[in-house]
Parts: C-alpha cells; sequence; structure tokens
C-alpha cells in the first residue's frame, strides 16, 4: 500500500511540476519581467522536491548511479547554461525582462531526448537510481539554475538593474542589444 502511495505522489509530483515548466515557459516567451528572487526561487523549488523524492535512493545508490549521476548533472547544467545565452534581455519601464525565443523552446525541448538517453544507458547499466524519476526535481533546478548563472551576469554587463524583486508596472519595451 505505502508503496503505491509513493509511486502516486511520484506521479503528481512529477505531473504538477511539468505543468509549472510548460506555464513558465509559456510565460516566458511573451516576456516577464526579472529579479533576483525570481531567476534563483523556481531552482530552489526544484531541488527542494528533488530531494525529497531522492532522500530514499541515497542508500540504494551504487558507484555506478554516482558516476552516472554526475555525468547528468553536468549535462543538465550545461543545457541551462545553453538555454540562458539565447534569452533575450531588456528594459521595459526601467524593469529589467527576460523574453524566450523559439531557439530557447527548442534548446528546453533536448532535455526530452536527453532524458531519455539518461534513463536508457541507466538501464542498460543497471544503474537503476540514476535512472530514476526521483531525480527528476534535481536535475530541472540543475537547468534553471544554468539558465540563472548566465542571465545575471549578461543583464549586469548589459547595465539592466537586478533587484530582489521586481517592480510592479509594465508599458511598451525598450529594445537593449543583448
Amino acid at each position: 500500500m505505502l508503496e503505491t502511495l509513493d509511486k502516486i505522489s511520484d506521479i503528481v509530483a512529477i505531473v504538477a511540476g511539468g505543468a509549472y515548466i510548460v506555464w513558465s515557459i509559456v510565460r516566458r516567451l511573451r516576456g516577464t519581467p526579472m529579479s533576483t528572487k525570481r531567476l534563483f526561487i523556481l531552482p530552489i523549488v526544484c531541488f527542494a522536491i528533488g530531494i525529497y523524492m531522492a532522500a530514499s535512493d541515497v542508500g540504494k545508490a551504487t558507484a555506478l548511479d554516482w558516476e552516472l549521476l554526475g555525468v547528468f548533472v553536468l549535462a543538465a547544467y550545461g543545457e541551462g547554461l545553453a538555454r540562458g545565452a539565447t534569452i533575450r534581455l531588456y528594459e521595459q519601464d526601467g524593469v529589467p525582462h527576460q523574453k524566450y525565443n523559439w531557439l530557447t523552446v527548442t534548446i528546453w525541448l533536448s532535455l526530452i531526448p536527453l532524458r531519455v538517453i539518461m534513463v536508457v544507458l541507466a538501464q542498460h547499466w543497471h544503474a537503476d537510481v540514476a535512472g530514476g524519476t526521483d531525480m527528476v526535481g534535481i536535475l530541472l533546478g540543475l537547468t534553471f539554475l544554468g539558465e540563472a548563472s548566465v542571465v545575471i551576469p549578461r543583464a549586469r554587463r548589459m547595465g539592466l538593474n537586478l533587484s530582489l524583486s521586481p517592480k510592479k508596472g509594465a508599458g511598451k519595451a525598450k529594445a537593449v542589444h543583448s
């Protein structure tokens, strides 16, 4: 019974997380105000959920699981770095904004085959922890962290003033070349 409840809670967490990510992508395609809080809240939430989901797997992880997880961590972070480099940054009414484009979304979509490859490799080598769904939250958190670690320095170099929380109010956008 407990195992069934664990599987249901995993499915609910994955569906809710997936819905939130789709909503975030759609929002960012339209352009959203930027702040350090907004850039770091999503990775923190993903990490927290991922750590909660993966906590029971730590004791079961083999050396191969840890090695594969290291590779998967680098791949997820690298994907976030690539995504961060494609985001359009601009100022609107004195507030820094970010906007995804189709290249950004394409890089997002590349996570699907990347994760499938990760799972297939892990299953092929019997690294059940590395190939399991419990690590998805941590890996997603790393992609958002990778994105933020590119966007923040770019915004600062452009002279965009990133505050802790975004200011209210928006008007017509004034493009700033990135």
